[in-house]
């Protein structure tokens, strides 16, 4: 699946993760029948599949930027705008690999390779990924690119600590931080944020955005948005606009004061919220219907049919999904939920609450 990320509108350009190895216990008996005792067995078997199987792949920083070129991580990162096409991703004033780690994350007794990369000053995202041995070469597994980020291993786990920044504080000191974890589920790694709630269920109607997750729009404040998701990854006023972002989660939430007063109140309200890119995915978002970000154009027509497509200067191809009568002449209103195709698969949805206060 290739997830990119360009926001939607203008307005809401905000710069802005323990496998479980199951083993098999076998017992055997010895030559002469007796049962052998069960752990100098396992140990046996265990030796006996490392003198067979094919080693894993080089893991070194070389064989790190070789692993990244080419793949669906190196698309993600140059989309951040550091290295745009044409440049060197690596070198000069591109990335370079400031992590390196290998072990193996997935039972398997082949080492994985866990690349961070690195560039320019402080506040930048550093993109990270996980590769798993294939014969003598690597394959990417799981990717996170556009977040500032630090990682440490604890056993097989990945423990993610992004930084979350209050509204004001500066991009070299924010005060907190956000912690997640990525595991091997036996099939694919898994995120899982240890900040916000696991509900990611939407209930949406043509009246708007009724539940995220544990969170209530309509009524709720910036305060119980936080409770639900944790401290936000970004604060940032825009105009009539106080933006709230988690950047692991993939989502955004825009509360806005229509009256022209302050938007980074306590008491103002959601307007509109966005679920982006492989964040979202990984976060595993969901509509009481189904659509998620990262679903293939033909998996959402099979939920919405007679969903309107149209093209948008700056937007690409855009499909509106719900839309509703009540919201027709309110400015800067829209389809109650939409989302942006890209490459035949949705990757990025936006909604509409519609209920901030003046």
């Amino acid at each position: 699946m290739h997830i990119t990320t360009r926001p939607l509108l203008t307005m809401l350009g905000v710069v802005v993760v323990a496998g479980i190895g199951v083993g098999a216990y076998l017992l055997a008996t010895s030559s002469d029948g007796a049962e052998e005792p069960a752990v100098a067995v396992s140990e046996g078997r265990a030796a006996e599949r490392e003198r067979y199987r094919d080693p894993s792949p080089d893991c070194s920083r070389r064989a790190a930027r070789d692993a990244v070129l080419g793949s669906v991580f190196e698309r993600r990162v140059r989309e951040l705008g550091v290295a745009p096409r044409g440049n060197p991703l690596f070198g000069g004033p591109g990335y370079f690999v400031t992590e390196l780690i290998c072990r193996d994350l997935t039972a398997d007794g082949a080492e994985d390779m866990v690349v961070r990369l690195d560039c320019c000053a402080g506040g930048t995202p550093t993109p990270w990924a996980i590769f798993l041995a294939d014969d003598d070469a690597w394959r990417l597994g799981f990717y996170r690119a556009g977040i500032q980020a630090s990682l440490k291993i604890e056993g097989d786990v990945v423990v993610e600590r992004s930084a979350a920044y209050a509204a004001g504080e500066p991009i070299c000191c924010p005060t907190t931080a956000r912690l997640a974890s990525v595991t091997w589920n036996g099939n694919a790694f898994a995120f899982r944020s240890e900040e916000a709630s696991a509900n990611r269920a939407i209930k949406i109607t043509s009246d708007g955005v009724e539940r995220l997750g544990e969170f209530r729009p309509a009524t709720g404040s910036p305060a119980q948005a936080a409770n639900a998701f944790g401290p936000p990854s970004y604060v940032l006023p825009r105009d009539e606009l106080c933006v709230h972002e988690w950047r692991d989660l993939g989502l955004l939430i825009n509360f806005a004061n229509l009256g022209g007063l302050d938007p980074c109140t306590a008491d103002v309200r959601a307007a509109s919220i966005e679920l982006k890119d492989e964040f979202a995915a990984q976060a595993r978002w969901e509509t009481d219907r189904g659509v998620r970000v990262g679903m293939s154009l033909e998996e959402l027509r099979d939920i919405y049919p007679d969903a309107r497509t149209q093209s948008l200067p700056g937007l690409g191809t855009v499909v509106a999904l719900i839309e509703s009568q009540a919201l027709v002449g309110v400015e800067g209103a829209g389809p109650v939920l939409s989302g942006r195709i890209t490459e035949g698969a949705v990757d990025e949805l936006r909604m509409l609450v519609g209920t901030a206060p003046e």
